[in-house]
């Protein structure tokens, strides 16, 4: 090998990160001049237009907010004046965590005067995230049209008479269901 010529001292290696979490591709090269590096994914070049991709000063691939799309077979060249390496190519997995619906606060039973006002709030997390929607026996109150994601205010107006009203809170991982009393006394 020429003196000079480009040599990877440090390859990318298996990774598997979380989706929407931010992850580094390691690649470090010698050489004189130093080397250029550029990135391959599926043997295409990494297009680092993209704003979530960066090349680092030392040569790494900084991936932010990973998505399914950054799904691949990773490698860095390095190339100089003398010539070309190839690191050894390494997969990167995107993780999607998936939890089915729970609630983070569920609707609260409560007492009122009659005639008055009050509102009934609800809050659902997983991932992906609930549709949080809100029944009175089997009458749907929420608009079909504007169904909310993760939280929901049911505001209920002079209030006359004792209710139960439920929560549901639905992903496609399952269906919760949480029921709170509106007690006029």
């Amino acid at each position: 090998m020429p003196e000079g010529y480009p040599r990877i001292t440090d390859h990318p290696s298996l990774k598997a990160v979380e989706k929407d979490r931010n992850t580094i591709l390691q690649c470090h090269a010698k050489g004189d001049p130093k080397p250029s590096i550029i990135w391959l994914r599926d043997f295409i070049p990494v297009d680092l237009s993209n704003p979530r991709l960066t090349l680092l000063e030392g040569g790494e691939l900084q991936i932010e907010r990973s998505q399914e799309s950054d799904v691949g077979k990773y490698e860095c060249v390095a190339e100089n004046e003398h010539g070309v390496d190839y690191s050894y190519a390494a997969n990167l997995y995107v993780k999607v965590r998936r939890v089915p619906p729970h609630f983070t606060m569920p609707p609260e039973s409560v007492e009122v005067q009659p005639a008055t006002d009050v509102n009934l709030t609800c809050v659902a997390v997983g991932s992906p995230m609930p549709e949080v929607r809100w029944r009175q026996g089997n009458r749907e109150l929420t608009d079909e049209n504007e169904i909310p994601i993760g939280r929901n205010v049911l505001e209920l107006k002079n209030v006359l008479e004792t209710k139960n009203y439920t929560c549901v809170a639905s992903s496609d991982l399952g269906i919760i269901e949480e029921i709170a009393q509106v007690k006029v006394t």
